[in-house]
């Protein structure tokens, strides 16, 4: 009796325990998009802009109306254990913040020109840069 109840134990913990991992992987998988969704919409409102400044004012703006709650959702995502996410969702959290740093960073590149002639755009661009470098690291 006691064996089929430790085998019935066991049976429910190998299929519950795997189902609490996938909820956990759907909400690193949603909060990491929304990160990447993010990360490229401001890329793309400073890129497209004609005037660059005003690009990254409006890029500002739209981080600084988003950042809250996706910081929330970032350091909920932190709080988490390893053993909570699946190798693969710990891999996505890991590339897609690196490839968001990485993206504005090659918007600061992509800049250097206009950089270097106005120091307003430059202030403008790395307050944005580095604040995006904040909510990613959960500062």
């Amino acid at each position: 009796m006691a064996a089929r109840v430790c085998s019935l134990v066991l049976l429910l913990l190998m299929v519950v325990l795997p189902l609490g991992a996938c909820k956990k992987d759907e909400q690193a998988t949603a909060t990491m998009a929304e990160l990447s969704a993010l990360t490229d919409q401001l890329v793309t409102t400073v890129r497209d802009a004609p005037d660059k400044k005003a690009g990254v004012a409006e890029a500002q703006a739209l981080l600084d109306e988003r950042r809250q709650a996706l910081a929330t959702k970032l350091a909920a995502l932190g709080q988490l254990k390893s053993i909570e996410l699946s190798d693969e969702a710990q891999a996505a959290v890991l590339n897609t913040s690196t490839d968001a740093m990485a993206k504005m960073a090659r918007l600061e590149e992509e800049l250097l020109a206009e950089i270097f002639e106005d120091e307003a755009l430059e202030a403008a661009l790395e307050t944005l840069i580095e604040d995006h470098e904040a909510l990613v690291k959960g500062r």
